[in-house]
């Protein structure tokens, strides 16, 4: 009855960290599917299972991508013990994160240039160094992350993956 208990115990923790993936996930997850061992007593137990999720942007909207990736990072790593495919999902909605979040400020900066500035003296571009005018801290942690993961920023649909 051993390999039963186990069987029983595993079944239990792949439902349960699919299920975590279903809820923190909700419209972004869809359901889980199962892979299913027979037990010694005839019964179906869940050995490995999946759940689909929805990490690309939102075209044209990059505060509803930045929103829909926050809910995705929240269920690829909602179980208790995520997944290295899990890691991976997450990996790539901070990278589509990063690049909605450098969008939005771009269009955020893009309309402060619009409106006319007070007269008061802002520094000259010659009097910040070439180096601190050209590095962004946004694109630099978009550069980390995308040569670590190795995976594009496209928009895509990934399977969040528990193995027990």
């Amino acid at each position: 009855m051993k390999i039963l208990d186990q069987l029983k115990q595993t079944d239990r923790a792949v439902r349960q960290h699919e299920m975590a993936h279903q809820v923190a996930g909700g419209r972004y997850t869809g359901s889980a599917s199962y892979d299913y061992k027979i037990g010694p007593d005839g019964q179906r137990y869940a050995v490995a299972g999946r759940v689909s999720v929805d990490y690309g942007p939102v075209t044209g909207d990059p505060r509803a991508t930045i929103e829909k990736m926050q809910t995705v990072i929240a269920a690829a790593l909602a179980p208790a013990d995520p997944s290295p495919a899990d890691y991976q999902i997450a990996a790539r909605a901070r990278q589509n994160l990063l690049t909605a979040q450098l969008e939005l400020s771009q269009q955020q900066q893009a309309r402060s240039e619009s409106v006319p500035v007070p007269a008061e003296r802002t520094p000259d571009e010659e009097d910040i160094p070439t180096s601190e005018r050209s590095r962004d801290p946004r694109v630099e942690a978009y550069s980390r992350i995308a040569a670590t993961t190795g995976a594009g920023a496209g928009s895509g649909q990934a399977i969040l993956r528990s193995l027990a």
